[in-house]
């Protein structure tokens, strides 16, 4: 897969240093669904996230987020072994891509700055 080809150019999917982390898209999703902003023209992904953060753990999300923006997995299909139902992988994909985009369309760096404590991965071994 070519650079061109990559549906969500992630720094992890496609080696571009310019694009934005995995990290910096998933720490913009997890703080907007822990503090809404109204105001913004965005502020549905806001409720989306919030509304599947109140019903998965985090760890859970991020996973399929993950699936949908550096593996490039099928939003719907991100979801699976998860136990998160499909249409929650698509409302987790449509914020995931949404963020990633307003990341790469800000001038203000600060955009990609996380306020939150990183989440601790556990491994599975």
């Amino acid at each position: 897969m070519t650079e061109t080809d990559a549906p969500y150019p992630v720094n992890e999917a496609i080696g571009n240093p310019a694009h934005s982390s995995f990290e910096d898209v998933w720490c913009l999703m997890r703080a907007r669904g822990h503090s809404s902003h109204a105001n913004q023209q965005d502020a549905h992904f806001d409720e989306m996230m919030t509304d599947v953060l109140a019903r998965y753990d985090e760890g859970t999300i991020r996973a399929v987020a993950h699936r949908i923006l550096v593996e490039l997995s099928p939003f719907r299909t991100a979801t699976i072994d998860l136990d998160v139902e499909t249409v929650d992988g698509v409302r987790v994909g449509t914020i995931a891509v949404g963020t990633l985009r307003e990341l790469h369309d800000s001038t203000d760096t600060a955009a990609s700055t996380c306020s939150l404590p990183k989440l601790v991965q556990l491994d599975s071994a």
